[in-house]
Order: C-alpha cells, then structure tokens, then sequence
C-alpha cells in the first residue's frame, strides 16, 4: 500500500513538474511596458441651454398665434430635455389653450400662474439645435405673461 502511495505522489509531482516547466517556458519571452500614470478628474457636466426665440407679441381673442424657438445644448455632455412653460394672470383653465410642438402640454393650474411641461423629451447631442413651434390660444381679452424654460438630464 506504502508503494501505491509512493506511485501515486510521484506520478502527481511528475505532473506538476511538468506543468511549472510547460509555464516557465512561457513565460521566459514575456515583455511589460512602464506603466503610464496620470492624475485625472471626473466633472459633472457643465454648461446650460440656449433659447433663442420670443413669444408673439399680440394675439387676437381665440386665434393662434405660434412663435418659433431653437433651443440648442451648450452642455458637454448629451441630454434629454423637455419644455416649461409659464403663463401668469390666468384665471382658470379656460383662459388659455397652449401648445408645444403643435400638441397640448400637461397643464397645472395654480392661479395666477398657469404650469406647462412639453408632453415628449427630445435629445440633443452637445452643440446639437432643434427647433420647436411654441403657441397659445386665448379666449378671455387682458395682459399675460409667457415664460419658456428648457429642462434636462445629462
């Protein structure tokens, strides 16, 4: 029984051998390079969107009156943003019908302020522009103010 041990272990270090011999080879032509090392930092990304545009300056009780926007990414990083709009002396939710990009936006009324937030997100790429149809219709005669604001995540 001691020789079959005997047997056994030497046919397991014969193995071994083998192997350390096999990976020594191998590892007799291996090159490595000097590490490079950098001190680096990771930023937020930084910047904002640009709106250029304005609102019509006169509407007709129930007409529409559409304005044209380009908002552009002056972020450095690729975002998906939506709109808000803002329109103060409202009364109540029939004083008004809004739209951005020909659709109706979702709509808070908290008096006098009327809140509208675009009913899609719309990527862009940095430096990346878009245009947008932003409009209103009123149905009630006074003064009113519309306010547009881009929001997004990078």
């Amino acid at each position: 029984m001691a020789k079959d041990k005997m047997k056994v272990a030497s046919r397991a270090a014969s193995a071994i051998l083998v192997v350390l011999m096999l990976s020594g080879a191998a590892l007799a032509f291996r090159f490595v390079s000097a590490p490079v090392t950098s001190n680096v930092t990771s930023d937020p990304p930084s910047g904002n969107f640009l709106i250029e545009g304005s609102w019509c300056a006169h509407f007709v009780i129930n007409q529409s009156c559409v304005s044209v926007f380009w908002i552009t990414n002056k972020i450095n990083a690729p975002v998906r943003f939506w709109l808000n709009i803002s329109i103060t002396g409202v009364s109540d939710l029939q004083t008004v019908d809004p739209s951005i990009a020909g659709e109706a936006p979702n709509l808070v009324l908290a008096a006098p302020v009327l809140y509208g937030t675009s009913a899609h997100t719309y990527p862009l790429a940095p430096n990346e522009k878009i245009e947008i149809d932003c409009g209103a219709t009123y149905h009630k005669v006074g003064t009113f103010t519309m306010t547009l604001k881009a929001v997004g995540d990078a």
